[in-house]
C-alpha cells in the first residue's frame, strides 16, 4: 500500500498557469476601423467629385481639392460656413439645403440635378448624392455631400433637344410626314402628319 502512494506521489503534476497569463493568451474580437489617411488620399483621388463633410447643424467640416476647383471656395473659406452657401439663391429661399439633407436621413441617402453656385457667383448644372454618417451607435455624426459638375452634358442635351425642336418646327411648316425605324424591336413609328398622307387611323 505504502508503494502504491509513493508511486502516485511521483507521478507527473498538472502545470497551471497563472489566470492572468491565461486570460491574455484569449483573442478580443477585432473590430474594423478606417485609416484617416487612408481614406483621405482615397477622397483626394477622385478628382472629378467635389466631397463635403458637414456636421449635424449642415455646418462645412472638410472639402478636396476638387471641391476647391468646382466651387472656387479654398478648404479653409469654407469650412465652419453653412452648406447654404453653395445652393443658388431661390434653393436657399425655399429651405432645400434642409430639405435634401432631412430626406437623406429619413431615406439614406438623397440624389439630385441641379445648379449650385461657385465662389464668384457662376451657375453650373450639377449631379449630386448625399447621405448621413452614422457611427456604431447609430448616432448621426454629420453629413457627405459629392457633387460631380455636369455643365458640358447638360449644355450638349439642351442643344440636342434645340434642334430637335428646331426640325419639329420645320417638319410641321412643311406638312411632311416623318417615321423612325427601331432596329432592336423591329417597329416602325410614324408622325401624326405620316399617318394622315398615308391615310391610316391615329392609333395606327
Amino acid at each position: 500500500m505504502k508503494k502504491d502512494i509513493a508511486r502516485k506521489d511521483r507521478s507527473p503534476r498538472r502545470r497551471r498557469l497563472p489566470l492572468a497569463r491565461l486570460t491574455t493568451r484569449i483573442p478580443t474580437p477585432n473590430k474594423f476601423r478606417i485609416d484617416p489617411a487612408f481614406f483621405g488620399r482615397v477622397v483626394e483621388s477622385l478628382s472629378e467629385y467635389a466631397v463635403l463633410t458637414l456636421d449635424r447643424d449642415l455646418n462645412l467640416t472638410s472639402s478636396n481639392a476638387a471641391a476647391e476647383r468646382i466651387f472656387g471656395y479654398t478648404a479653409n473659406e469654407l469650412k465652419g460656413k453653412a452648406v447654404a452657401l453653395l445652393f443658388t439663391p431661390e434653393h436657399r429661399d425655399t429651405g432645400l439645403p434642409q430639405l435634401e439633407f432631412s430626406t437623406a436621413l429619413e431615406k439614406g441617402r438623397a440624389e439630385d440635378q441641379r445648379y449650385h453656385v461657385t465662389k464668384d457667383a457662376r451657375r453650373f448644372w450639377s449631379y449630386g448624392l448625399s447621405f448621413p454618417l452614422i457611427d456604431g451607435a447609430s448616432t448621426v455624426q454629420g453629413y457627405v455631400k459629392i457633387v460631380r459638375d455636369e455643365s458640358e452634358r447638360k449644355r450638349k442635351e439642351d442643344l440636342l433637344l434645340e434642334r430637335q425642336e428646331r426640325l419639329q418646327l420645320a417638319v410641321d411648316a412643311t406638312g411632311m410626314g416623318t417615321w423612325d425605324y427601331i432596329p432592336s424591336s423591329g417597329t416602325l413609328e410614324l408622325s401624326g402628319a405620316a399617318k394622315n398622307l398615308l391615310d391610316l387611323p391615329p392609333d395606327a
